[in-house]
């Protein structure tokens, strides 16, 4: 990663760090794509948290391995939770997982909870992905008390920045509809 210009480069695509943000793609399901992990993976039962801090983040993996978990208990009080459903695989995780590092440099009321959903057959991305989310990374940011925000697909930067300052705000506003398919 290095910086020019105010913009992180990641692989070839500029990021914008200052006012404007720019809007990455995400990763979807190609129809008839093989599962990343060369077939269907099994569920091995309710996840573990697994806690890991890097840098003195608020920073917990909560699944690694694709298996279903309840999000809902993985909210923080007192700080905007936000649920990152991404894919080792998934480009557009890793710009937004750049972006988001740098939110939790500057702010610390920031708690981030991962999710490898591993590919579009786990058993997380079917409870919580299928039919519903048509890419990568899926943020579920909710404010300091615990309410959904909103929910944002993609590399949408500045829909996860409207939506952080939604959460600071502790807006009692309806999050954006699910998407459409």
């Amino acid at each position: 990663m290095s910086l020019l210009a105010g913009a992180v480069v990641l692989g070839g695509a500029a990021l914008a760090l200052g006012g404007a943000a720019m809007v990455l793609g995400g990763c979807a399901p190609t129809t008839g794509e093989a599962p990343r992990s060369g077939g269907q993976t099994p569920d091995p039962g309710p996840a573990p948290a697994v806690a890991e801090r890097a840098d003195g983040r608020d920073l917990v993996v909560v699944v690694s391995d694709g298996r279903r978990v309840d999000i809902d208990k993985h909210r923080v009080a007192g700080k905007i939770t936000v649920i990152d459903f991404y894919a080792d695989w998934c480009e557009a995780c890793r710009h937004v997982d750049a972006w988001l590092a740098l939110q939790q440099a500057r702010h610390d009321d920031i708690a981030l909870r991962k999710i490898n959903v591993v590919d579009w057959e786990s058993p997380v991305a079917k409870q919580y992905l299928r039919g519903r989310v048509p890419e990568l990374p899926y943020l579920r940011v909710y404010d300091a008390d615990g309410e959904l925000v909103d929910a944002v697909y993609g590399g949408r930067i500045s829909l996860l920045r409207r939506a952080f300052e939604r959460a600071r705000q502790g807006s009692n506003a309806s999050p954006s509809p699910p998407p459409s398919e």
